[in-house]
């Protein structure tokens, strides 16, 4: 489940949080059919990832998690 993994994401900046997201984005595609994922500037130093999956042209957040920059 890619739950877990997503809660594990840990401290950095941005490009380490966009590594860090790949494995979690490609195993959230696969399990949940999500089509997008944002990183979302919370402030200067809290960005958010969030998934959301796209059905019958609604979009839900399927998860989200603050990550420190």
């Amino acid at each position: 489940m890619w739950l877990p993994a997503w809660r594990q994401l840990c401290a950095g900046n941005t490009a380490d949080a966009l590594s860090r997201a790949a494995p979690i984005w490609r195993e959230a595609r696969r399990v949940f059919r999500v089509r997008e994922l944002q990183i979302v500037k919370i402030n200067r130093s809290v960005y958010e990832y969030r998934a959301v999956a796209r059905a019958n042209l609604i979009s839900q957040v399927v998860g989200s998690r603050p990550v420190t920059a």
